[in-house]
């Protein structure tokens, strides 16, 4: 697993052990331009995707991230 792979992860694991006021408080620390708010587990997924665009810039915005992550898959192997 790459670098990056593992920061998403730590991440996620982080953000899953964390207290509602705790990610409430986090998010808005560290992503104070999103704005997010709903269930954990949509605010965990937005929050790890907007990391993932952050590294690789591409991702288009209407794409599930099982399709991104396909196409991820595709061209890294050409």
């Amino acid at each position: 697993m790459d670098d990056i792979g593992k920061h998403l992860l730590e991440l996620q694991d982080r953000m899953e052990k964390m207290s509602d006021d705790e990610l409430v408080a986090f998010v808005n620390e560290n992503y104070p331009e999103a704005g997010w708010c709903g269930k954990r587990k949509l605010v965990t997924r937005k929050i790890l995707t907007f990391e993932r665009m952050r590294v690789y810039g591409d991702k288009d915005l209407s794409m599930s991230d099982e399709e991104w992550a396909e196409k991820m898959k595709s061209e890294n192997k050409s």
